[in-house]
């Protein structure tokens, strides 16, 4: 728990954030209605938490329980000890690369998900899904990140 209120913490002093790609999501946040049925997860890893670090540093997506909807965009958050700072980074579809692909995005390897290290809480929030043009807010989950 006071791991959970210290990246809270965090993330109200110190959050940068970039997308992963320069699109602009059609849904809002604000608007949308929540999913009550609808569950996410890493592909591959539906229940775990308990997740290897350096399975983040290659591709992959997120699902959805109900394959009737779609993913339209999340954040990623972590807590970069390196850095001393809170990592924030918007990600557009289901997919997620390791990399940022924008260019013109300074700095980008700070976003890097290569950059997390083990015992780090991922966060996967604001995760916003579609079904035939109505959009909806998904429950947030957090994955750990294991040495083995």
């Amino acid at each position: 728990m006071r791991i959970v209120i210290i990246h809270i913490v965090f993330i109200l002093l110190s959050v940068t954030c970039f997308s992963q790609d320069g699109d602009t999501v059609d849904c809002n946040w604000v608007t949308a209605l929540k999913a009550e049925n609808v569950s996410v997860f890493i592909k591959g890893k539906e229940g775990k938490q308990d997740i290897k670090w350096k399975f983040f540093f290659k591709k992959f997506s997120l699902e959805l329980s109900d394959n009737s909807y779609q993913i339209i965009s999340f954040n990623i958050t972590w807590f970069s000890n390196r850095k001393s700072s809170l990592i924030l980074r918007k990600n557009l579809g289901s997919l997620v690369e390791p990399d940022l692909q924008d260019e013109t995005i300074e700095n980008k390897e700070n976003f890097s998900l290569s950059t997390i290290e083990p015992g780090v809480l991922i966060a996967f929030d604001s995760i916003l899904i579609e079904k035939d043009g109505v959009c909806y807010k998904a429950k947030p989950f957090i994955a750990n990140t294991i040495l083995r």
